[in-house]
C-alpha cells in the first residue's frame, strides 16, 4: 500500500518551485538568445518574454553580471 503524501511536503514543494522557477527563467535567457541568433529569428517575442530581465539589466547593478552571462553564451 502507498501511504498518502504528507501535508508537510507541500510547503517544501512550493518553496522549491518558488526558488527554481525564477532561476530557470533567469538562466534560460542565454540559450534562448544563442538559439535566436543562430537561427536568425526575430528577437521581438523574446524581448517581450524577457522584459523583466531587460529591465533589471537597464536599471540595476545586474547589468554587468547579465552581460557576462550572455557573453559566456556567445551573445552580444
Amino acid at each position: 500500500m502507498h501511504a498518502p503524501p504528507r501535508s508537510s511536503s507541500i510547503p517544501a514543494v512550493v518553496a522549491a518551485v518558488l526558488v527554481l522557477l525564477p532561476l530557470v527563467y533567469l538562466l534560460s535567457i542565454g540559450p534562448v538568445a544563442k538559439t535566436i541568433d543562430a537561427l536568425g529569428l526575430s528577437r521581438g517575442p523574446a524581448k517581450q518574454f524577457y522584459a523583466p530581465l531587460i529591465w533589471l539589466h537597464d536599471h540595476t547593478p545586474l547589468r554587468r553580471p547579465l552581460e557576462l552571462y550572455l557573453s559566456a553564451w556567445g551573445v552580444k
